[in-house]
């Protein structure tokens, strides 16, 4: 692996994915699952029990653990929309904050890069988190998903013209092998894969960490 010297030569700017790369994204949304189902509770004494076994068996990405609940639990599908819609409005009252997320950002501050978040998020909803989370202040930038989605390339590229750079200027930080690696690559990015989901291998060119606290060990290197 090249030296943290080596491998920033040419990168002026770094951005990061927020949920799964700074904050604990499945933590949060077990946390909003529970704040909801302790409302329903009169359902069934087995409610939470049972979706709970459902989330950690499949996990928090899985889209029908409330189906699969009802469905073992035999309840009657009149509640579901009202459960969803709950758990829709409960927004958490804390942010997951990964190990050595605000290390990391901080690090790189004091050697130099503007620092910012490239988040698929909408705004309205992912502004609050980013300031509950204490990232809005690290931040110099940051661009949501209300007009762009990653992969899309125009996402990547509006967030580098913005930003007044060449794209391989850019260093974006990820968790997701599809959207944030490949989509960084595609618009000739620099990009840093943080997680041990590898179902395909990484090309050569791409950084890689199994947590935030390896990525900081590495960047504390001489």
């Amino acid at each position: 692996m090249r030296s943290p010297h080596e491998f920033f030569s040419t990168i002026k700017v770094v951005a990061f994915d927020f949920d799964q790369t700074l904050v604990d994204e499945q933590s949060l949304v077990r946390h909003r699952w529970q704040k909801t189902l302790e409302n329903f509770s009169h359902m069934h004494p087995d409610l939470q029990k049972t979706f709970f076994s459902i989330f950690e068996a499949k996990g928090y990405k899985y889209k029908n653990h409330l189906d699969d609940t009802f469905c073992v639990l035999g309840l009657p599908e009149d509640y579901k929309d009202s459960l969803i819609s709950s758990f829709r409005k409960e927004q958490g009252d804390k942010e997951y904050v990964n190990e050595y997320s605000r290390e990391v950002i901080k690090l790189l501050k004091q050697k130099g890069f503007r620092i910012g978040i490239i988040t698929d998020g909408l705004k309205s909803y992912q502004e609050q988190r980013i300031v509950r989370a204490g990232f809005s202040e690290l931040c110099d930038f940051i661009y949501y998903g209300d007009e762009h989605q990653k992969p899309d390339p125009a996402f990547f590229n509006m967030c580098i013209k913005e930003e007044g750079i060449l794209p391989h200027e850019l260093l974006y930080v990820g968790d997701h092998l599809i959207k944030d690696i490949e989509g960084a690559l595609a618009v000739g990015s620099i990009a840093c894969y943080i997680g041990n989901e590898q179902s395909v291998p990484l090309p050569l060119e791409v950084l890689s960490f199994t947590t935030m606290q390896h990525f900081y060990q590495w960047l504390e290197q001489k």
